[in-house]
């Protein structure tokens, strides 16, 4: 539910974008942008306080040593949050070259940018609902790295094309083989993380991965310009696909879902 709401309001808001922009301004659709926030606070704070369980390893002073200790001692948390890691870096690098195809590339603006991220918004919301209703037969850790391999390459089709509308279906199946990584990997993470240290745990692996982002914006602004547009996208992919393929190699994440025990 998390992932369909955050891939179907993803679908909307850059198309929205990239027809008003120009026509009203950049910077007030950015005023729109921090208005949109506004309504979400307001809407928060309107709720009825919720009663909140007591984080058990606060309690006890466990504190993120433990969930340091945890992540470090389980193969699938282990693996999976330094595939996600790289996964956000290649991604981060996307960020970068994807508005300078955009422009130099195939000679487009706006609208062809929120477009083209509407497109990966889309194979989101359509990899969401696959996730939770499609049957493999695979393992959850199988399934992650398979997905994250396909992610790569699919991501790296835009190198091979100068078409708005081949670029967007890259884009698209790009979208639909990520969604399910978060989706499979919570449930994993549920399952092998002791109730007593989720809420840190948690934490700790969001910090981690969400913190490679940047870092793959900063180096794409730096590598793009000596480079090039095609040589960046083909590292943005193989970052992200070659921690995939590598993930196939981890028994502890091929085997993860017979593996209740975080200690096994």
């Amino acid at each position: 539910m998390e992932t369909l709401g955050w891939t179907i309001s993803g679908v909307a808001g850059p198309a929205i974008a990239g027809l008003l922009i120009p026509s009203v301004g950049a910077a007030t659709v950015l005023a729109l942008d921090a208005a949109s926030y506004l309504v979400f606070a307001l809407a928060l704070a309107k709720l009825p306080p919720m009663p909140i369980e007591r984080d058990s390893a606060a309690a006890t002073g466990a504190g993120y040593a433990a969930a340091f200790r945890l992540v470090a001692r389980v193969p699938a948390l282990l693996v999976t949050t330094l595939m996600f890691m790289a996964f956000n870096v290649g991604q981060g690098l996307s960020f970068v070259w994807l508005p300078v195809l955009v422009r130099e590339v195939l000679h487009a603006g706006a609208e062809t940018y929120g477009f083209l991220l509407g497109a990966i918004a889309a194979g989101e919301v359509v990899g969401s609902v696959l996730a939770g209703s499609v049957r493999t037969g695979l393992s959850t850790g199988v399934r992650i790295a398979v997905a994250q391999g396909l992610s790569g390459l699919a991501l790296g089709v835009a190198v091979v094309t100068a078409s708005g509308a081949d670029v967007g279906v890259a884009l698209f199946a790009f979208g639909v083989f990520s969604a399910p990584l978060t989706i499979w990997a919570q449930s994993l993470r549920m399952r092998v993380i002791p109730p007593p240290l989720r809420g840190r745990t948690f934490a700790l692996l969001r910090t981690l991965m969400q913190g490679a982002a940047p870092l793959g914006g900063g180096l794409g602004g730096a590598i793009l310009p000596i480079i090039g547009i095609p040589l960046t996208i083909v590292a943005s992919a193989a970052i992200i696909a070659l921690p995939g393929a590598a993930g196939l190699l981890s028994r502890g994440l091929r085997e993860a879902d017979s593996r209740s025990n975080p200690a096994a």
